[in-house]
């Protein structure tokens, strides 16, 4: 047919030259214009992204203060002991005894077979595997602290650290997928689609980085550890003399959450104490754990939904990211509110980082300046705090079982502490100046003897008893119950509501009150000589 259309062989040669100059001409430029068009902006993004070195600079976290402005939290120059991923995981002696047996087989390398190789590697690990395992126990010498520990803090950044790429792979799968279904090129069989999983697993910034196995050494640990730290490259080699550095061993500035207030020292006047508990002059007394309930503490340790709850990148009203970086998010290693006001203004007090970027294409340069976290000033007067708590000491006996208690329900023996609770609170303003619950509980014991703070089952110290546990109200619930009884047509408005010294009508000797209890068989009634009216009623408790 094309012959007898194109009679000359010329001409058929030079179209079908043509054809194929044309085809070679056309699906590039259709690949071209795929690639600047359909993703140009993510190439873009991805190709820069590349020519940027970004370094973080760590903010300061707010401050707490009482009504006062004395300081009851704040951040603390400290040095922190870090370490580089693969040396915590152990992956490190494998990439050594990778470039020792390439280094010693550097010649018939390349000809080896993929099992040659590794059985070479495996004759190099066991000398780098022996290195590691005596570091590890070098640093917990070092550190002063049991092996084990430092064993679980590894496996502890370990496990955080999966979790943290976890969330971030999951996240760049689900892009990933959405883009592709747009396109109408997303594969549906499971090998393509663990393919595209692997494609987005990529090692983190985490897994390359050191992070933080000891937190707030003392100064004489932290110069221990800097006589181990190996020199930088290029550095003049060291003395024979000096102890052998440990591999990926980093000594940090850093800082640390103290309390300043969090222990005070009381002397208590008992001349107004009541009966046989009244005494002259003062006691000593050393209030522990200070308005622990309130403050709260902190956590050296990240969970997946902390980094889930402030990601890296700002998420949209449409719940997709927006490319604009939050510089509060939650990196591994940070430390992050995990109770009191500590966890409930986490985001005012946590500030936020500076960043430094390098552009290596322009040798241009950006500095975001580091934002510290917010003041948090409270209307607790921490001196009226600790005063109030002091008076639960056992020591004063105020708050201890005295053989003229006669509360036989509670079944705690004569000599037993009590727990409680005590507001004080400013009726023209309605500011709390203090709320304290007791037994109160320091954060050295919160680190040492976590069962007591939480497990204990009488006292349990980590309830706050002033907020999250139910008492009887006492005589502040009679003009209730007054009310209710004049609403309902029970008593005339100024009548009286008889005492009978017991709760329940059926049960005489069950639930007596104090009165009744101090005196057997005497009642308000019996002391007025009548049933008392709503003031009558106020001015009487048990």
């Amino acid at each position: 047919m094309l012959t007898k259309t194109i009679p000359s062989m010329f001409i058929r040669r030079l179209l079908l030259l043509g054809s194929l100059i044309a085809l070679g001409v056309v699906l590039p430029s259709v690949q071209i214009l795929y690639l600047t068009v359909a993703r140009g902006e993510e190439l873009r993004q991805d190709a820069e992204s590349k020519l940027v070195l970004e370094r973080w600079v760590d903010t300061t976290r707010g401050r707490i203060l009482d009504r006062k402005g004395r300081v009851l939290a704040m951040d603390r120059p400290s040095y922190d002991i870090a370490v580089d991923y693969p040396v915590i995981t152990g992956d490190w002696a494998r990439r050594q005894a990778v470039r020792a047996a390439t280094r010693r087989h550097r010649q018939r390398w390349p000809e080896l077979s993929e099992a040659e190789r590794e059985a070479l590697i495996e004759e190099e690990l066991p000398v780098y595997q022996a290195q590691l395992e005596a570091m590890w126990t070098r640093f917990a010498f070092t550190a002063g602290v049991p092996l084990e520990q430092v064993q679980e803090r590894r496996r502890e950044i370990q496990r955080e650290v999966e979790a943290a790429a976890d969330a971030i792979w999951e996240r760049q799968y689900l892009r990933l997928r959405e883009r592709l279904e747009r396109q109408g090129r997303l594969p549906e069989e499971p090998e393509a689609i663990a393919a595209l999983r692997r494609k987005v697993e990529k090692p983190t910034r985490e897994m390359v980085t050191a992070h933080v196995v000891l937190r707030a050494v003392d100064d004489r640990t932290a110069f221990a550890f800097k006589r181990l730290v190996p020199p930088p490259k290029g550095s003049p080699p060291p003395d024979p003399s000096a102890p052998e550095p440990m591999p990926g061993l980093h000594v940090v500035d850093s800082r640390t959450r103290e309390y300043p207030f969090a222990s005070i020292d009381l002397s208590v006047d008992r001349s107004t104490f009541p009966g046989t508990l009244k005494a002259d002059g003062t006691m000593p007394v050393r209030v522990e754990g200070v308005a622990t309930h309130i403050i709260g503490w902190m956590r050296s340790k990240v969970y997946a939904e902390d980094i889930k709850a402030r990601p890296k990148y700002i998420v949209g009203p449409d719940g997709k990211p927006t490319g604009e970086i939050d510089r509060g998010h939650y990196q591994v290693g940070d430390s992050v509110g995990a109770a009191g006001l500590e966890r409930t203004l986490e985001r005012e007090l946590r500030g936020l980082r500076g960043l430094h970027r390098e552009h290596l294409d322009t040798g241009e340069e950006e500095e975001t300046p580091a934002q510290p976290g917010r003041d948090i000033p409270l209307t607790i007067d921490i001196m009226l705090q600790a005063r109030i708590q002091a008076l639960f000491d056992p020591a004063l006996g105020l708050a201890v079982k005295q053989p003229w208690h006669r509360n036989t329900e509670d079944n705690i023996p004569v000599g037993a502490a009590y727990a409680g609770a005590a507001v004080v609170i400013d009726v023209d303003t309605g500011d709390i100046l203090a709320l304290v619950s007791a037994p109160s509980f320091t954060h050295e014991q919160l680190q040492k003897n976590p069962d007591w703070v939480f497990k204990e089952p009488l006292l349990t110290p980590a309830v706050n008893r002033a907020i999250n546990r139910p008492y009887q109200p006492g005589s502040i619930v009679k003009p209730l119950i007054y009310v209710g009884a004049v609403a309902s047509g029970k008593i005339p408005l100024g009548g009286r509501i008889s005492c009978t010294g017991r709760f329940y009508e059926d049960q005489p000797d069950a639930y007596r009150c104090w009165i009744y209890k101090l005196n057997p068989g005497v009642t308000h009634d019996m002391r007025f000589g009548h049933a008392p009216d709503a003031s009558e009623a106020l001015m009487v408790s048990c």
